[in-house]
């Protein structure tokens, strides 16, 4: 009864049936091609969400009196898109800057024998088993520069920001020495465990009072 009324309805407005249903079934299809283009961009985010999250529970473990955790330092400035950093850690030893890149795993060796799990840093760039790049590594670097300027200007004298990369889930085979650092997240737990005296506690306050104006403590 009420398909037939519908149908009478179009025909009163002068509308085919059959126009409405292939227009219905275009915006399906359309739907349904937009849902599958953007599956990978979430499932791609939400692994990137979990392991900043992943690396953040463990920072939180480690924070206490002498060691400061903050997160997600907001970064607003004329002419550039808003950007942000992960992670820093203020300690007795100095500033840290984390940056957190989460990537897939192989389910098995590559073909040249290497695990699946297993990231080689050679002092400049990652190998993984799926290939070569500097992933996060440069981003890393330019960050702490930053944080560095801005922080030394702010307490009025120089603040050195050590940058550090964490892969979590990947075992990372550390082959040279680089600019940045480069661990999985429960390396951390190790990295902080007992800083050496370097900076001052004056300095320690005064960069801890600056950080936490912009920061998630």
């Amino acid at each position: 009864m009420c398909s037939g009324a519908f149908a009478g309805f179009l025909y009163w407005v002068g509308i085919n049936l059959s126009t409405v249903l292939t227009i219905a079934g275009l915006g399906s299809l359309v739907a349904i091609s937009l849902l599958y283009r953007l599956m990978p961009t979430y499932a791609n985010y939400k692994l990137g969400l979990l392991g900043e999250q992943a690396v953040g529970a463990i920072l939180n473990t480690l924070s206490h009196e002498t060691v400061q955790v903050y997160h997600d330092y907001q970064v607003n400035e004329p002419g550039d898109k808003p950007w942000n950093i992960d992670h820093i850690v203020v300690t007795a030893e100095g500033v840290f800057l984390l940056e957190t890149k989460a990537r897939r795993k192989l389910k098995q060796k590559n073909k040249d024998g290497q695990d699946g799990y297993r990231v080689k840093y050679d002092g400049s760039r990652l190998h993984f088993p799926f290939g070569v790049d500097h992933y996060g590594l440069k981003q890393a670097k330019r960050n702490s520069e930053w944080l560095s300027k801005q922080l030394s200007s702010s307490v009025g004298e120089h603040v050195q920001v050590k940058p550090l990369l964490t892969l979590p889930g990947w075992m990372v085979e550390r082959k040279g020495r680089g600019e940045v650092d480069v661990l999985n997240e429960k390396e951390l737990r190790n990295d902080f465990k007992r800083p050496k005296q370097v900076i001052s506690p004056t300095l320690q306050k005064r960069i801890n009072h600056q950080l936490e104006q912009h920061c998630i403590v």
